[in-house]
Order: C-alpha cells, then sequence, then structure tokens
C-alpha cells in the first residue's frame, strides 16, 4: 500500500493573501501543516499540489525547502492536480489535506487509513458533518 498525503495550495488566497508564509509561532503555515503530518504511521509521502501559474512559484519554493514533493497543474482542475500526483507517486491511497488545515491529525488520519485498509472501503471523511470531528482536524 503507498498512501500519500495531497496539500492543496495557492498563492492568491482572497481571505488572507500569503497565508501559506505567515508564521504559526517559529513555523510558516506550510511547515507547520507538514510537520503535522510528518508523524504519521500510514503516510508514505505529502506532496503539495499548486497551480502552474507563476504566482505560485515561491510558494513551490518553499514547499521543496520544506521537504515536499511538488505537483503543478491547471488552476481549475484541481481533480487533475491529484491524478498528477497520484500517477506520479503510484498512490494507492490518497489523503486530501487542505493548506490552510494547521491542526490536521495525524493520528485521525492514520485511524482513517487503516480503518479503509481493514474494511476495504473506497473513500472515507473526516469532514465533520459526517465524522463529528472539529473542522480541520479531518483529511
Amino acid at each position: 500500500m503507498n498512501c500519500i498525503a495531497i496539500v492543496l495550495a495557492r498563492s492568491d488566497s482572497v481571505r488572507l493573501p500569503g497565508k501559506h508564509f505567515k508564521n504559526i509561532g517559529k513555523f510558516s503555515l506550510l511547515e507547520f501543516i507538514w510537520y503535522r503530518l510528518k508523524v504519521s504511521r500510514t503516510i508514505d509521502k505529502i506532496v503539495l499540489a499548486t497551480t502552474d501559474r507563476s504566482i505560485d512559484d515561491d510558494l513551490e519554493k518553499l514547499a521543496q525547502k520544506i521537504g515536499y514533493d511538488v505537483v503543478r497543474g491547471e488552476l481549475n482542475n484541481v481533480l487533475k492536480r491529484f491524478k498528477l500526483a497520484a500517477d506520479i507517486y503510484g498512490a494507492d491511497r490518497i489523503v486530501k489535506v487542505n493548506g490552510d488545515s494547521p491542526f490536521i491529525s495525524a493520528k485521525l488520519i492514520d485511524d482513517m487509513i487503516i480503518k479503509m485498509h481493514t474494511t476495504m472501503a473506497g473513500f472515507i471523511t473526516g469532514k465533520s458533518k459526517y465524522s463529528g470531528y472539529p473542522i480541520g482536524l479531518g483529511a
């Protein structure tokens, strides 16, 4: 089983431009998410999926400096970026992570991936309205 976490991010947020570069303590938001995911027992690779626009060049540089692998694609085709990442890294399982969720829980992700594997489920969500977990913890 090859499980990758795909973190979705782009630089031109309307509500908080450049949010991935802003610090939470001593780490940028993007780095904070990396460290939260890095402790997962089930995630084999962490990939940043961003757009192929020049506005996201600095985001790619930051991600690579942190340790992310990076996949870039069309702004309006997130699914295509997901498929590209899955194909490049030979993923059997994909964990979707929003790039503005610094409190993502690796423990919850591990529990979800283990449950998915043992029940042979094709899809599991940590979305609040289905799981009961607070917004921002689930994948």
